[in-house]
């Protein structure tokens, strides 16, 4: 049986869940230093990317590195406020780990690997060990 009054209720929870998305979202983007400079990165490059022609898979490329980039900023952050907000302070342990993390994403971010597929894949691969190292035992 149809309940249509449940499908607007379901509706109006995935509304109100993507506008906390987006104000979170604007909060990192005003709040964050680091941001700013990913965001300024990102329309140069995207200026650059128009003027020289690149193509529509190198811009997908692009795209991706984008998203992830402040994706890995926003985690960054949301390590850091958890931390001062909670008071919560970390053991060595996790401390070594979220090192290795930031280390694997400042390389991929500052483009420290090359475009060899073997070296990007070894850089996903080396973040996904380290948050499922730092989720499942700690």
């Amino acid at each position: 049986m149809y309940n249509e009054s449940k499908t607007m209720d379901e509706l109006q929870k995935r509304i109100k869940s993507f506008a906390y998305a987006f104000t979170g979202i604007g909060s990192f983007l005003r709040k964050e230093h680091n941001a700013w400079i990913h965001c300024i990165a990102i329309i140069i490059v995207t200026i650059t990317g128009f003027i020289i022609g690149i193509s529509r898979m190198e811009w997908v490329a692009v795209l991706l590195c984008f998203g992830l980039v402040l994706a890995a900023e926003a985690f960054n952050t949301a390590i850091e406020r958890l931390e001062n907000l909670c008071g919560y302070v970390f053991a060595e342990k996790q401390k070594v780990q979220l090192k290795r993390l930031r280390e694997t994403r400042n390389r991929f971010e500052h483009g420290a690997i090359d475009n060899n597929p073997r070296a990007v894949e070894s850089v996903i691969n080396n973040a996904v060990e380290v948050i499922v190292d730092f989720l499942g035992k700690n």
